[in-house]
């Protein structure tokens, strides 16, 4: 092939095709920086088959080749420029849905994302023909707690499959051994069929964590069918199972944790949904899903005696059983100057919050334990969200795309009754073919925990306004940024944001009352290819999270986190399909905690090392890695003030080394 395809660049200069294609095949040849600079020409002559197709098919050429371009970043460790890419093609063809898959690769790299994540790869999938596309388990899951990296091995989207879809049946297997007694398998069989296709898939997940009570425990189980009604009409269907088990998994600054609780999820989600193109430039989806289930957290408080006082001992069990049906359609309109996206969604969920506590005090003067009577508390927390949204990418001039929109949330709860309106407003200005500025003002009202998945726009003008977040918060995000290309070689970009939000918060006096809370996320980036098996990448993160409110009588509660990192890639690619990565990180973080005014700080550094090997003709990767090479101990606390649950940990606190392996028949 690529005999023909330099014939084809010489014979016609100003045809992207060759160069688009080209691309492809050097990605599968382990040469990434090539398939950068082959793409990015093949973009910059996008425009020139304007002779062959309308403005409109070009744009949705454009949305492909940024889709596979943000591949390519992802591949070479650019995330931001990945994630760049992947705002920019699902705005320029919202039906495109290689660029909501893409997007959604992307956003596993961030924290709290993982609404946004799932939202982005349910959106895929509704838009997606009959393909050979794995649906991998563990994707469409959230709160699954898992560090980058130390599970199988997640290939990007169609990074394996063949470059054209026929009939056939298809299987990729994924494994993982590692340090803490971490073992990880994946399994997914696909196939197609004429107007049919499926994909059936397990996951499996366990580990025993870097301390006691640090274990992690997952299986999940997914089937995915779809079919081809007419050549304008598809429906498909989805189950997942998953059961979970959980020790205490936090990361806090003073490195404290409970040797007793545990945590257990199961948990049943099914779905139809379904896509018809009514005509060229309309398009609807429907969805509608069912989920059960059930969490159970159990702990033991002690509070050891001192002095003359006694010791006091709380076993604490919360059940939560919850039922949810979730029920949304959306209308897409595309045209050269105008997207527009116009949708509703209803949720209800029935659920109950049982709380039994035991209560034993001992010690001290007692003369023998004294053991209360258990307490049961039951809380209600049956709720029913309804919205509908708007949301209208307009081209101006070919260079200004304005993002303007607006939707309506209705929240109710039995302690809760929020009605709000929440205006969206973005700007991406290429001001010239390589400088983009992007600005954004918005507002989002966090939907319930059971709709991990929406086909609402994740993001306005490359600003995530879906975090995870605890329910009915309101949040106000405004910001900006610019994405710059200095030649083939150098790309730099930078970001501000700040969030303003209203979380609810159950008060056993005063009810549900919302508190003020505010963040600050900054961020830069640079990246440069110095040659074609190099690639070199630094990047910078500034989070500050203030919550003046949080409960003072708590002593390690804290009210402002401030944290510096900055990241650092060395990636070396050799044709013959051997890779290599260095990824040293810089981390200055600071806690101020509400007892006493008092604060804390650590500065570390932490060092993860791989070497992989990309085998022939696309048959997988296997890889050999290391993270916290240089067993860094440290204090750092993750994103604790913003969320009821777990975050997946940034930073691997101990040594820890793995392999990997993925494999495509």
């Amino acid at each position: 092939a690529q005999g023909q395809y330099d014939l084809a660049k010489q014979y016609d200069p100003k045809d992207p095709t060759p160069w688009f294609y080209d691309a492809i095949k050097k990605q599968a040849e382990n040469r990434p920086v090539e398939a950068l600079r082959n793409l990015d020409q093949s973009i910059r002559l996008n425009d020139n088959r304007i002779v062959y197709r309308s403005k409109q098919r070009l744009d949705d050429d454009l949305a492909a080749r940024s889709a596979s371009l943000a591949r390519i970043y992802a591949t070479l460790g650019f995330d931001q420029r990945a994630l760049f890419e992947g705002w920019r093609s699902s705005i320029d063809s919202p039906t495109t849905f290689s660029a909501h898959r893409l997007l959604s690769d992307a956003y596993r790299a961030l924290s709290r994302h993982e609404l946004a994540q799932s939202s982005e790869l349910f959106q895929s999938q509704l838009l997606q023909p009959a393909s050979m596309t794995p649906i991998q388990p563990r994707l469409a899951e959230t709160t699954l707690l898992i560090p980058d990296n130390t599970g199988p091995a997640l290939p990007g989207f169609n990074e394996f499959n063949p470059l054209f879809v026929r009939d056939r049946l298809g299987l990729q297997v994924s494994g993982l051994a590692g340090g803490f007694d971490t073992y990880s398998d994946e399994v997914v069989q696909s196939g197609v069929k004429g107007r049919a296709s499926y994909s059936l898939g397990q996951f499996h997940y366990e580990t025993n964590g870097f301390r006691a009570n640090n274990d992690l425990r997952h299986d999940i189980y997914s089937a995915f069918a779809q079919y081809r009604l007419t050549p304008d009409i598809d429906v498909q269907a989805e189950y997942r199972h998953r059961e979970s088990e959980v020790g205490d998994l936090r990361l806090r600054f003073d490195n404290a944790f409970s040797p007793f609780q545990r945590t257990h999820i199961r948990q049943d989600n099914a779905r139809i949904g379904g896509s018809w193109n009514i005509a060229p430039q309309h398009r609807v989806l429907a969805s509608y899903s069912y989920q059960d289930r059930n969490y159970l957290r159990t702990d033991l408080i002690d509070i050891p005696q001192s002095g003359v006082r006694p010791g006091k001992q709380t076993n604490t069990r919360v059940n939560m059983p919850t039922t949810s049906h979730v029920g949304e359609l959306e209308y897409l309109f595309t045209s050269e100057r105008v997207n527009s996206i116009l949708g509703a969604g209803y949720s209800e969920q029935d659920s109950q919050q049982i709380n039994d506590s035991v209560i034993t005090t001992y010690g001290g003067t007692l003369p023998a334990p004294i053991t209360l009577a258990p307490t049961n508390a039951r809380l209600d927390l049956d709720a029913r969200h309804g919205n509908v949204f708007l949301y209208n990418h307009v081209r101006i001039l070919d260079s200004l795309k304005w993002t303007v929109g607006v939707s309506y949330d209705a929240f109710r709860r039995a302690d809760l009754d929020l009605d709000t309106v929440n205006p969206k407003l973005g700007l991406i200005w290429n001001v010239t073919p390589d400088t983009a500025l992007r600005a954004a003002w918005f507002q989002y009202q966090k939907r319930l925990f059971s709709t991990q998945q929406t086909l609402e726009p994740t993001h306005v003008a490359g600003f995530n306004q879906m975090f995870d977040d605890i329910d009915a918060t309101r949040s106000t995000r405004y910001g900006v940024g610019v994405d710059q290309r200095f030649g083939e070689n150098w790309k730099a970009g930078a970001e501000l944001s700040w969030r303003d939000l209203k979380v609810p918060n159950i008060n056993a006096e005063f009810g549900t009352v919302m508190h003020e809370q505010s963040e600050q996320a900054h961020r830069a980036y640079v990246y440069w290819t110095p040659s074609e098996q190099l690639a070199i990448g630094a990047s910078y993160f500034y989070e500050a999270t203030h919550n003046p409110l949080q409960d003072a009588k708590q002593d390690d509660a804290k009210s402002l986190i401030r944290t510096h990192r900055a990241p650092i890639t060395l990636s070396y690619f050799h044709p013959t399909g051997f890779f290599a990565t260095a990824a040293p990180s810089f981390v200055y973080q600071k806690v101020n905690y509400r007892v006493d005014d008092r604060s804390a700080s650590d500065t570390f550094w932490v060092l993860d090392v791989s070497l992989g090997y990309r085998l022939p003709k696309r048959y997988g990767i296997v890889t050999l890695g290391a993270k916290n090479l240089t067993d860094e101990h440290f204090h750092f606390e993750d994103t604790n003030l913003q969320t009821s649950e777990p975050v997946n940990p940034l930073f691997q606190p101990r040594r820890y080394f793995y392999a990997q392996f993925t494999l495509s028949f």
